[in-house]
């Protein structure tokens, strides 16, 4: 009776883990494009004019109610005419890697992605 309550008890830590893994920068940048182009951005990539790169930051958490530590994410992508500025930000959660925020930013409302048609 212990084993199979000792291996219960390892089983749920283990899947618990996932949840509160740190991700590594590579990871959000991933999640940052992955979800860009869910959103409708063509080809998106990071931002990395003027030496920008992703970064850890703290930023506030709804769902937690206090500061997280984030990755701060900056994409370009074929939207946006003029490279001198990203066009959207994510904030992704280092713990778990959870988009956090996204923020467009600077982009005419003429030039943001259209979502397609469900006609």
């Amino acid at each position: 009776m212990k084993r199979w309550l000792s291996l219960v008890l390892v089983v749920f830590t283990l899947v618990g883990c996932n949840e509160g893994q740190f991700i590594q920068k590579e990871e959000a940048e991933r999640i940052a494009i992955q979800e860009a182009e869910e959103k409708g951005y063509h080809n998106p990539e990071l931002w990395t004019a003027f030496g920008n790169q992703t970064t850890l930051v703290y930023q506030y958490s709804v769902e937690d109610q206090q500061d997280v530590k984030a990755w701060k994410v900056e994409l370009t992508s074929d939207e946006k005419k003029r490279k001198d500025s990203p066009v959207v930000m994510y904030l992704i959660k280092e713990t778990g890697g959870a988009v956090i925020k996204e923020i467009g930013i600077d982009v005419e409302e003429k030039e943001k992605p259209k979502k397609p048609s469900s006609d």
